[in-house]
């Protein structure tokens, strides 16, 4: 039977079996006021059901996924996504305690991973904390396995793992977008195995190890998407910029994904040792090999007429979750 995520946004709807189907029809031609070349299209797009023939109907989607995105994050029949709370809805016929724990990105994730983990699972117990700033914008989420600094995180560090140790549950997923974990190592240090960042970081995790039966699965670290231009996703495209020659900013200035150098290497090494040396006992969700484009070998964040795959709260959008599936349906199975 087909599993629903129900969003608040009544212009789609994605089922769980979906599959991102494009047609694309593509008319080329020049002027001689205009040389360059525009571009008629007419895309179809299953998962949300509908077709799209102009940049301008790219970009109200886009902007309508920015409108909704904290609404989305909403546990049904409960109304809110802060704080401790079971998610409603599961079968009853598993055997098995989840815990999903982190950051606004993890609350982004649990239905995705009810969906695919539920059948097994008696419960689902959800954690999840939004980011606390004194100003806007606001980007300090907290991470699980070490105290963000940021002045709210040492008290939601302290919960996180008071949680655990009270839910004991059998499979832990937990994440969120890298902060402190991307700081780059202090001048003294040259051999990152004498990292306090990562010392704590081991602390952490083998503190939540204790009180978890089976298995630990990480998100790990991914590149952080520019959010001023995702937001200019659709005048990119509308400025006749194809997706290749999006990507290939890359390697001259970010366009849509931010300089690798600017925490992502750090918090990728630092995650990459936590689970080598965690061994059986963790697994992981790698956004970069889930949007990895093959033809230019890159992480992609928007697909081929501009729609985002993240919205300006850095939440995966319903098109990317459902590119996600499979991976999360993968993971779920081997569970």
């Amino acid at each position: 039977s087909s599993k629903k995520l129900k969003w608040d946004n009544n212009l789609l709807k994605t089922y769980s079996n979906s599959i991102l189907i494009i047609t694309i029809a593509i008319t080329f031609y020049s002027t001689p006021i205009n040389p360059l070349i525009a571009r008629l299209f007419e895309i179809y797009n299953v998962v949300l059901n509908k077709t799209f023939t102009n940049y301008d109907q790219v970009e109200i989607q886009n902007r309508l996924w920015q409108k909704n995105d904290f609404v989305q994050l909403a546990i049904p029949n409960i109304g809110v996504w802060v704080g401790r709370n079971h998610r409603p809805g599961s079968s009853g016929n598993g055997t098995l305690k989840f815990m999903i724990l982190g950051s606004s990105t993890m609350a982004n994730l649990a239905p995705l991973i009810q969906d695919e983990c539920g059948p097994k699972a008696k419960e689902i117990s959800q954690v999840t904390f939004p980011c606390i700033c004194r100003y806007q914008p606001c980007f300090k989420a907290c991470e699980p396995v070490f105290p963000t600094q940021s002045w709210h995180c040492t008290k939601q560090f302290g919960e996180y793992l008071e949680a655990v140790r009270d839910e004991k549950p059998d499979y832990l997923l937990m994440g969120g977008r890298f902060m402190s974990m991307g700081d780059p190592l202090a001048e003294n240090i040259t051999n990152i195995d004498f990292d306090p960042f990562l010392a704590v970081a081991r602390d952490q995790l083998e503190e939540y190890m204790k009180h978890v039966s089976k298995k630990i699965i990480l998100l790990h670290a991914f590149p952080r998407p520019v959010i001023e231009e995702v937001e200019k996703l659709a005048q990119h495209f509308r400025e006749k910029m194809t997706p290749e020659e999006i990507d290939a900013s890359l390697s001259l200035f970010k366009l849509i994904v931010d300089s690798f150098e600017k925490g992502y290497n750090i918090a990728k090494q630092r995650y990459d040792i936590l689970l080598k040396e965690c061994g059986a006992k963790c697994d992981y969700i790698d956004y970069t090999k889930i949007f990895h484009n093959p033809k230019t070998n890159t992480v992609r964040y928007f697909n081929d007429i501009g729609l985002s795959y993240f919205t300006s709260g850095l939440h995966l959008t319903p098109i990317a979750l459902e590119i996600a599936r499979p991976d999360i349906k993968e993971l779920c199975n081997k569970l």
